[in-house]
């Protein structure tokens, strides 16, 4: 009798510490809905459901805390004005290691993931950010923001928006709701947007109001390096009067435009755009109006323009549109431009207020198998020295009033219509001079001027252009 009673009593106690390993099936977690922290709590050891709980989940009262979800989901109710976490200007607040589910049906008019009301020094990590209005909202000047390494989809506004100085944003992976902006940061000194990839929602052919992928607004000095946007049904990236800006190695692919500078002359100034690689935009692959001293360097366009087709009918379809609106200059050098209904599309590349101190500058450019290669109108003092223009469907280059300009050493072949072609150049808009260039294999003219052109001079067409190497232009065979 005894041996059996140790026998039961052994096996009640195997028994027993099964259940205490395996926990009871809804373990209540160590984190409680509208908690308040003053201090780091131990990590998060079991999900945490806030959904009919009706005002923020989780609530930070002091400096330095840290909220790890030890890989554990709050669930919060996002079709109201409750945040996942909320802070009300603490400094040093990091949310790490979990998700957090607000409303996933992409219908939330209220509700952030994680509200930061002007704390300096957040810090989001390694987060998933379902639904809401905001996945992560930092704003009233909260500097030294830090979102890295999260994945947030289904913002119905922002994925992420941050105001204020010094933030950085990399490696996430965002995929806002139809409408929304990805990246969102505005009035801050030296941001850093890097190694993010962001999808849109575009179907196409269908322009989506606000469905941006970056967006910098009165930013200055702000880095945007390595980025991938895919399907934006706006702009793949869109800066409005912003000063400073370095765009560099990023890929924009299949997006309604691709770069978007638009705004008042003076913000948008002195920015380097470089390395990027934009294709398949449904219409521009970069747009820049009014803007000055941008300098374009290296970027490789390709396929843009695709709503026109081959029927090229304005300039909505180019590769590169430049307008400062005669307020401005730009530098461009050594860019490709293929595929697109006009290569490169500039007008008004000056500033009317200070002519000789602003002078544009296109310089070792590429443009292939455009409808059009370059078309330039009324650059006034611009310089084009070292571009090529290679098999173009129609004209290579095409200068409309080339007041004072400089037009050096290029080369247009196996265009389908003109190498060169002068439009409207009669005093005093005729080019201040037209030496060196190499006009040959073109289906019309080697060089062409409505009016006689005078300045010029080695400019040689070899005679093998369709109809004739020379018309109107002097110093040249």
């Amino acid at each position: 009798m005894r041996l059996r009673a140790v026998y039961l009593l052994a096996a009640v106690a195997s028994v027993a510490a099964v259940l205490v390993v395996a926990g009871p099936a809804n373990a209540t977690a160590n984190w409680s809905c509208g908690e308040t922290f003053a201090t780091s709590p131990g990590t998060l050891d079991n999900n945490l459901d806030c959904s009919g709980y009706t005002e923020n989940a989780l609530v930070i009262t002091a400096d330095g805390v840290t909220l790890n979800f030890g890989g554990h989901t709050v669930t919060v109710d996002g079709t109201a004005d409750w945040d996942g976490v909320y802070n009300d200007g603490y400094t040093g607040l990091t949310v790490e290691n979990g998700t957090i589910n607000m409303d996933t049906g992409g219908t939330a008019v209220e509700g952030y993931g994680v509200a930061n009301d002007g704390g300096l020094g957040l810090t989001v990590a390694d987060m998933t950010i379902n639904g809401g209005y905001y996945g992560v909202d930092s704003y009233s000047s909260s500097d030294g923001t830090t979102v890295e390494g999260s994945t947030i989809s289904g913002s119905t506004d922002e994925g992420i928006y941050q105001r204020g100085n010094g933030a950085t944003i990399d490696g996430n992976t965002i995929s806002p709701a139809s409408g929304a902006q990805g990246i969102e940061a505005t009035h801050g000194l030296g941001d850093v947007v890097s190694n993010n990839t962001v999808t849109g929602n575009f179907d196409g052919t269908d322009y989506i109001d606000g469905d941006i992928g970056i967006h910098l607004h009165l930013d200055t000095a702000a880095l945007v390096e390595d980025n991938t946007v895919t399907t934006e049904g706006s702009d793949a990236m869109y800066e409005s009067w912003d000063s400073g800006t370095q765009v560099t190695d990023n890929t924009f692919d299949g997006n309604y435009d691709g770069l978007d500078i638009n705004g008042e002359i003076g913000p948008n100034s002195n920015e380097s755009i470089s390395g990027n690689f934009i294709r398949n935009s449904y219409y521009e692959g970069v747009y820049d109006y009014e803007s000055d001293m941008n300098t374009y360097t290296g970027n490789v366009l390709s396929n843009n323009g695709i709503e026109c087709g081959t029927s090229p009918t304005d300039s909505s379809c180019s590769g590169f549109y430049i307008d400062p609106d005669d307020q401005g200059s730009v530098t461009m050098t050594n860019n490709y431009s293929r595929l697109s209904s006009w290569g490169y599309y500039v007008e008004d590349a000056y500033n009317d207020d200070s002519y000789a101190a602003t002078r544009s500058m296109f310089s070792g450019n590429s443009a292939t198998y455009n409808d059009y290669g370059y078309y330039d109108d009324y650059s006034v003092l611009a310089t084009w020295s070292d571009n090529t223009a290679y098999g173009s469907n129609d004209d290579g280059f095409t200068f409309d009033a080339p007041n004072h300009e400089t037009i050096t050493g290029n080369s247009s072949m196996h265009n389908g219509g003109e190498g060169f072609y002068f439009e409207d150049n009669a005093a005093a808009d005729n080019p201040l001079s037209v030496t060196n260039n190499v006009g040959e294999y073109n289906g019309d003219y080697g060089f062409y001027a409505d009016d006689p052109l005078a300045a010029s001079s080695g400019n040689t067409g070899s005679n093998t252009n369709g109809s004739d190497d020379c018309w109107f232009v002097s110093g040249c065979s």
